[in-house]
């Protein structure tokens, strides 16, 4: 997708405080995905420009779209999609159903309709792999979780974490990724907590003691890879911690903007001690 200055996803990417919203040249913004053995989660909005003024959340529930038409295509059978609020999400409102579950190497259709504009996109979901190997290290900012796994050829990964009544879902560990053409092999990989600014707290890399973490560690697409990738390095190199992305965060959305991914997900509990 081309890339638009100053126009931010209103997904699960635009996570700001301090800003003034204006609507230009609207587009339906599609983030959604797919697991190995879970149900499809998909967010529709609409896009939006921030500005370098004061606003509210409120802000935001005028572009989440609860009235589109969402549909998958397993190439057997299509199913529609039932839109639900989620609090425990963000946005807080889903696209999902029971009625179809990913299943590794099973290629999914989605289309999305509002109004007069219809996006699709496509994705195949990975089969998922374990970890070898998942450890607890302390540094000078906290708690950091190391995980060892075999990075084989053609597969890509990702990793995710959740800390128990604190975080509302799982949220991207920042330059958790690893891409096994270009280093296969067993991996060492540091999970450090995730960048959420909607969290009330300073935030810093390293677990707090006590602190239950839910690791999600993914196999992922290649588009799903690419969108993942750019997004942590936009965000990483942003001079902005209230609205860190700026910029569309190429995706494979047809149509509009976003990404449609597939994951197998494996997923770990982890007890950091108390002091």
């Amino acid at each position: 997708m081309k890339s638009l200055s100053k126009i931010v996803l209103a997904a699960a990417l635009l996570t700001a405080s301090c800003t003034t919203v204006t609507v230009v040249d609207e587009h339906l913004v599609v983030e959604g995905w797919i697991e190995d053995g879970g149900a499809p989660m998909v967010f529709v909005t609409s896009s939006l420009v921030a500005e370098p003024h004061t606003w509210n959340w409120d802000d935001l529930s005028d572009h989440i779209l609860n009235w589109a038409t969402v549909s998958i295509d397993d190439g057997e059978k299509t199913v529609f999609l039932t839109g639900t609020p989620r609090e425990d999400l963000f946005p807080p409102y889903v696209y999902t159903t029971s009625k179809i579950k990913g299943e590794a190497g099973k290629t999914y259709k989605l289309n999305v309709k509002y109004g007069k504009t219809e996006v699709s996109a496509v994705t195949t979901v990975p089969a998922k792999q374990e970890l070898k190997d998942i450890s607890i290290e302390e540094g000078g900012d906290g708690y950091v979780i190391n995980c060892t796994f075999d990075a084989k050829p053609g597969s890509r990964y990702k990793f995710f974490s959740k800390r128990k009544n604190k975080d509302r879902m799982f949220v991207t560990s920042y330059l958790a990724m690893a891409n096994g053409d270009t280093d296969p092999g067993e991996t060492h990989m540091k999970v450090n907590r995730g960048y959420d600014l909607m969290a009330q707290e300073r935030y810093k890399m390293g677990f707090d003691p006590a602190d239950t973490v839910y690791v999600r560690f993914c196999t992922v697409d290649k588009e799903g890879f690419e969108f993942w990738h750019q997004y942590e390095e936009l965000t990483l190199f942003s001079r902005n911690p209230l609205v860190p992305v700026t910029s569309m965060v190429k995706g494979n959305i047809e149509g509009g903007y976003g990404c449609w991914i597939g994951y197998g997900a494996s997923y770990y509990t982890v007890e950091i001690p108390e002091e």
